[in-house]
């Protein structure tokens, strides 16, 4: 699902609009090879380093994560899955039903005083069924704060709106919401170094409503999100078994791979009887938000196929959840988040190009609307890294052809250019000739040996 936000634009007529970019486009293109042409020497792209070993910092099994195993209550996450499906059937965004599955969300998160609990009100006017309806709704969240001075945020998410009034919403996405609030109820009993920030969305079956307002704000608001974990239809695995394992998908782009690898070791380290397999880019849930904004994200999805036609029907029923699986992806997501929220690692963001604007040598920028980055010229990427104590190598700068979510795997990403700075401020010029849709890549290396991406969608004209 996509959103489609009726709006005009630069505050012009659309045909002035595009009399106005397409002479823009001209001036560019006449005049911007002189003007960069001091900068054209500068930057040389060199042979790209490669780090094949990834380490992931592994101290053995801790106490503590052993304890939030301990903690999690399989009884609980059935009384919350209980209520969500009796209590709150057909509860389709900008209903009395569900405006009161929010407001008993957030009581149930307030009951824990180590969370800092709040709504995030949105109005979206028009989605891709009804370009001039106006919807309206709220987001609960709720962060745990981390006892350093970082001011990264780890994001967990689940969408508690359905998709028709007669729904009870158990796979989609009552588990998801059932998940979130039983790991919140025991990650709030302790203390983490990372900020934690739990999440349920409204409007994520009118078209991602709710997350693309909140991931548009918080972009805005120059948050450090370095991943966000979204958790929807995660109820009953219809495979079977993967020898003694269960298997959990999860759909996400370059920058999440290490959180999966951290996943999965967390796994295999605490018995955890499941397996994350990752899957091509998915973006049809409010992980999709957050990556429009550069944030990196990921859905975690029940493995197998064959329950679509359940989805946001009266026969999403409690009956069809695997009540042993969705404790294992409960398990799995909360020891993660533990071991993710104490790491002390590297992160790397882009902070030019912005996401939404137009760009060009003779120009800053050009607000536009969801989802499109355009240069018209030679692209200045520049970066920020963050770290904690630890030496950063360099930073490898990659253009890749094609948006991220059509590139589907590894041996199959077109590689254009690449460039390696190994001092800050680490930027790049692309030099080369270019016309279509590109990923933009930035990939910090440190002395652990580890790596950490960010990457953006851009359509470049140079």
């Amino acid at each position: 699902m996509g959103l489609k936000i009726v709006r005009g634009g630069f505050g012009h007529p659309y045909k002035n609009r595009t009399i106005f970019i397409f002479i823009i486009f001209l001036i560019n293109i006449i005049f911007s090879p002189l003007l960069l042409a001091d900068n054209f020497t500068k930057y040389t792209v060199e042979e790209e380093y490669f780090l094949t070993d990834k380490n992931i910092e592994n101290d053995g099994i801790s106490d503590k994560i052993n304890n939030v195993l301990d903690d999690l209550d399989e009884s609980t996450l059935r009384n919350y899955l209980d209520t969500i499906t009796n209590t709150f059937k057909g509860r389709v965004t900008g209903t009395k039903t569900c405006h009161d599955m929010g407001q008993w969300i957030f009581n149930e998160l307030n009951k824990l005083s180590a969370l800092d609990v709040r709504k995030h009100y949105w109005i979206s006017r028009g989605n891709v069924y009804h370009k001039f309806r106006r919807y309206s709704g709220k987001n609960i969240i709720a962060d745990i704060q981390g006892t350093s001075e970082d001011t990264r945020v780890i994001v967990f998410s689940a969408h508690y709106d359905v998709g028709s009034r007669n729904s009870p919403g158990a796979l989609d996405n009552g588990a998801g919401v059932a998940a979130l609030l039983t790991i919140a109820q025991v990650l709030s009993s302790y203390e983490f170094e990372t900020t934690i920030r739990f999440i349920a969305f409204s409007g994520e079956e009118q078209g991602l409503l709710g997350s693309y307002a909140y991931a548009k704000q918080v972009y805005e608001d120059n948050e450090h999100i370095i991943g966000v974990i979204n958790a929807d239809v995660i109820g009953n695995n219809t495979n079977a078994n993967l020898g003694n394992y269960h298997s959990l998908r999860c759909f996400s782009t370059y920058p999440m791979n290490w959180i999966i690898e951290v996943m999965n070791q967390t796994c295999t380290n605490y018995n955890i009887n499941l397996i994350v397999n990752h899957f091509t880019y998915y973006g049809n849930s409010d992980d999709k938000s957050f990556d429009d904004y550069g944030f990196p994200a990921m859905q975690l999805f029940q493995s197998g196929n064959g329950m679509e036609s359940y989805y946001g029907t009266e026969h999403d029923k409690i009956s069809l959840i695997n009540m042993s699986y969705l404790f294992e992806v409960t398990k799995c997501i909360a020891a993660s988040l533990a071991v993710l929220l104490d790491m002390k690692h590297t992160s790397i963001e882009i902070t030019k190009p912005l996401e939404n604007n137009i760009y060009g040598d003779l120009f800053d920028l050009i607000p536009l609307s969801k989802g499109k980055t355009f240069f018209i010229g030679t692209p200045h990427v520049t970066t920020v890294v963050i770290n904690e104590s630890v030496q950063i190598k360099n930073v490898t700068f990659s253009l890749l052809k094609g948006k991220n979510e059509v590139r589907r795997e590894e041996d199959e990403q077109v590689k254009i250019a690449s460039y390696i700075d190994y001092q800050p401020p680490f930027e790049w010029f692309v030099e080369e000739s270019c016309f279509g849709w590109y990923t933009i890549r930035a990939e910090v290396y440190d002395e652990l040996n580890n790596s950490y991406a960010d990457e953006m969608e851009v359509f470049i004209i140079r």
